[in-house]
């Protein structure tokens, strides 16, 4: 009996579940195809940036005078501006909204097209700078919630009022900035309480405290204004003495902690970085020891205003007392003499007999402490008790006084001794001596 033979009637038909899944799957992919393409064109045709920029074509049209100012605004292109910073490893696209910023024409716009205020961008040229090292906020972005640093999840706050006075302090570290009255009441704070006695900043300081160099990104503002009004309250069992502060010196310190982000800025936005500060402020730094003293001075001295960057703090009424005394002024007495080489000895600080110059003028710190290069660094490395013995050191072993004052000797027979002795016994000091024992 022969099998009939059974042939393929064509593939089985699939089930009614798996009908559903393609649909489903076709319907999103076609969801998804529609909202990329929504998106897409609202990035292009309907964003807020590209209104700001069309209102701003509009005003470069609206003041064109002549042919070459309408094929300037004729040209102006509708598209994303940004400014690349190496030197700050950021890109800022601010601009695409802020056009405005650097045309003096644009004073009575609106934000965001309107001319920035002052005159800082003459400083900061926002090529080199960008917009973020001063606002802060996500450069990157160019929604507005987003570049302002609201959106949710991703907090980057722009600095606005106080917080963007302070923001200074990133690259200055200047006593004092034109038009910037919170930074320089910080400052001012900063070196009177000697926050550099306990605190380190920049691989410069003490290390009693934490390290302020990230504070930024350790509290916010209000903790820091707590901070300060009561460092054991906020902080208990802390060490930190509390430094008696009205609440508007505690928010200018504290928005003087935020501007302290961690940041590694290149070496070209630190404005003489180092060096002798407006004001008479120092930046404490080892290798900067004694670099504003002149090189033919006595060897190892570091100039009164390094000890007086913590000292004016935590001593003010010795300070004080030493600024009104002779000692703070003694320079004067012989700075017109013809002869006043031989005054010096006693009269300046740090001389050098070699090379006849002097650390500094008048009777200073070193003085008689002695070479700050032998007490100093300890105090950078917060060994405070090492610093301590080593500066007292000369006062304690020996009486520096008598190096230069004899009691019983007349300020006429004194002048009369050192002019007729020093040439031959080569220092003042030696002439007063010889006077005591006649």
């Amino acid at each position: 009996m022969n099998t009939p033979i059974q042939r393929p009637t064509g593939s089985a038909k699939p089930a009614a579940g798996d009908r559903r899944w393609e649909l489903l799957l076709l319907i999103s992919s076609l969801t998804a195809a529609l909202l990329f393409g929504a998106a897409a064109f609202r990035e292009n045709n309907l964003a807020p940036w590209i209104a700001y920029q069309r209102a701003y074509r509009s005003a470069l049209f609206a003041r064109a005078t002549d042919e070459r100012t309408r094929r300037a605004a004729a040209s102006f292109e509708i598209r994303y501006y940004q400014v690349y910073l190496p030197g700050l490893g950021r890109i800022d696209r601010c601009p695409t909204c802020h056009l405005g910023a650097e045309d003096p024409l644009m004073k009575d716009r609106p934000e965001p097209l309107r001319t920035h205020p002052g005159n800082i961008l003459a400083h900061h040229p926002s090529d080199r700078f960008g917009c973020t090292i001063c606002h802060g906020g996500r450069g990157r972005a160019t929604e507005a919630r987003e570049a302002h640093g609201a959106e949710p999840g991703r907090p980057a706050p722009m600095r606005r009022g106080d917080m963007l006075q302070a923001a200074c302090a990133q690259c200055h570290s200047d006593a004092e900035l034109p038009g910037m009255p919170v930074y320089n009441l910080a400052r001012a704070l900063f070196a009177k309480k000697a926050c550099l006695g306990c605190h380190s900043l920049r691989g410069a300081g003490g290390a009693q405290g934490p390290d302020l160099t990230a504070a930024a990104g350790k509290h916010g503002v209000k903790w820091h204004v707590r901070h300060f009004m009561d460092p054991q309250k906020a902080v208990p069992g802390s060490k930190m003495p509390n430094p008696g502060l009205t609440e508007e010196e505690a928010r200018a310190l504290a928005c003087l902690m935020m501007s302290f982000t961690g940041e590694n800025l290149s070496r070209d936005y630190l404005p003489v970085p180092g060096a002798r500060k407006a004001g008479g402020q120092v930046e404490l730094a080892a290798d900067r020891l004694g670099a504003d003293v002149p090189p033919g001075a006595a060897p190892g001295y570091v100039g009164s205003e390094t000890c007086l960057v913590c000292h004016s703090g935590l001593h003010p009424e010795a300070v004080e007392s030493w600024r009104n005394s002779k000692m703070a002024h003694a320079f004067e007495a012989v700075r017109d003499a013809p002869d006043r080489e031989r005054c010096l000895p006693c009269h300046a600080t740090g001389y050098n007999p070699a090379t006849n110059q002097f650390a500094e003028p008048n009777v200073t710190c070193e003085a008689c402490h002695g070479p700050g290069k032998d007490f100093v660094p300890a105090a950078l490395d917060g060994k405070v008790a090492e610093h301590r013995d080593r500066a007292l050191a000369n006062v304690r072993d020996r009486n520096p006084c008598v190096r230069c004052h004899q009691p019983h000797v007349p300020k006429e027979k004194h002048e009369e001794a050192v002019r007729r002795a020093a040439p031959k016994l080569g220092t003042a000091t030696a002439a007063i001596e010889s006077t005591s024992k006649n």
